[in-house]
């Protein structure tokens, strides 16, 4: 049995196997990060920090955050281990109050004289101290590293947010709650439009390259199924999603909207349309195309892709079996 995740809810699926297609090894590196989900947040969020890193544009095809060198820290290391990593996303954080940290600005930084005046300014997460002692020193301290003056938890909490499956709105009640520091809703989307999408597209674009070019070459069985905003006919957004059968790996998934086929029920076929043709045009080669029974999906398959052979999938017929054995159960 075979559990394939489309969306968020967990779809059980029992594929049929075939002896002439042959069966693949572990999946490389760069897909398995799927089955770790923590590995795959901390990865996510060093693209992330990787990209704002950059000075090139959001809007640069050719630029390519993997190939970007990690930033690091500027500061004294508090560790014995001078090879410990301490880029902003390695190192460890703490929450500090308030009335601590204002122990330790009694005190200049440089002469160790008592502190006249401080100014304190907010940016999001981070705070920026500004002291002037008796010998007239003026310093600035800082709660975070700076990646192109942006603080750095400006961007590793957004991204630890998004990545991980969270909402902004979530995660501003636990800090209202617990009185923590936080950006405001605008700040939030503007990180996450500005640095955050254009790495999950890169990250996406390289794990579906990696998959096809691991999966070519040999006749493939693509499980694919549907999953809508809301149940009914009232759904707005479909997603259509292509697994390859022995690997679990998604080869490709499909955003359709209502008003691009119609309506809602049309959805799904459009979805597995757009996916079978990004396939063809990929040059790989369909042996087997599981689905549920889809009327408008079986029409469509057996009109333009009679070559592919189309199966249901046991768990729908098992269902549809067990409804109507209920049915003629009531019956005297």
């Amino acid at each position: 049995m075979t559990v394939m995740t489309f969306c968020q809810r967990p779809i059980q699926v029992v594929l049929l196997h075939f002896s002439e297609v042959h069966s693949l090894p572990p999946l490389p590196c760069l897909i398995q990060h799927r089955d770790k989900p923590k590995m795959t947040v901390i990865w996510m969020i060093q693209l992330a920090l990787n990209f704002s890193a950059s000075k090139k544009s959001t809007f640069d095809q050719s630029f390519n955050p993997l190939e970007i060198s990690t930033p690091t820290t500027e500061g004294t290391d508090m560790s014995d281990d001078h090879n410990e990593d301490h880029s902003p996303q390695n190192d460890i954080k703490y929450i500090v109050f308030k009335q601590c940290l204002q122990k330790l600005f009694q005190r200049c930084l440089e002469c160790g004289e008592t502190v006249l005046s401080i100014e304190t300014y907010q940016s999001g997460s981070c705070l920026t101290a500004t002291m002037v002692c008796w010998q007239n020193h003026v310093c600035t301290w800082k709660s975070q590293p700076t990646i192109n003056n942006i603080p750095a938890g400006n961007l590793i909490l957004p991204a630890a947010i998004l990545f991980s499956g969270c909402t902004f709105m979530k995660f501003s009640q636990l800090a209202s709650i617990a009185k923590l520091q936080w950006m405001s809703s605008s700040e939030f989307y503007k990180i996450q439009d500005t640095y955050l999408f254009p790495v999950v597209a890169e990250a996406w674009e390289q794990h579906q390259e990696a998959t096809l070019a691991y999966i070519s070459g040999q006749p493939l069985v693509l499980a694919g199924d549907g999953r809508c905003d809301s149940p009914g006919h009232c759904a707005k957004y479909c997603t259509y999603s292509l697994m390859e059968d022995r690997t679990n790996a998604i080869v490709d998934f499909q955003l359709v909207q209502v008003s691009e086929v119609g309506n809602s029920a049309r959805m799904e076929k459009a979805g597995l349309e757009r996916s079978l043709q990004y396939v063809e045009e990929s040059e790989l080669e369909v042996k087997v195309l599981v689905t549920d029974r889809h009327p408008q999906v079986a029409a469509f398959m057996r009109d333009h892709y009679p070559h592919i052979g189309h199966q249901f999938d046991v768990w729908h017929l098992a269902k549809n079996v067990t409804k109507k054995l209920n049915e003629y159960a009531k019956k005297k």
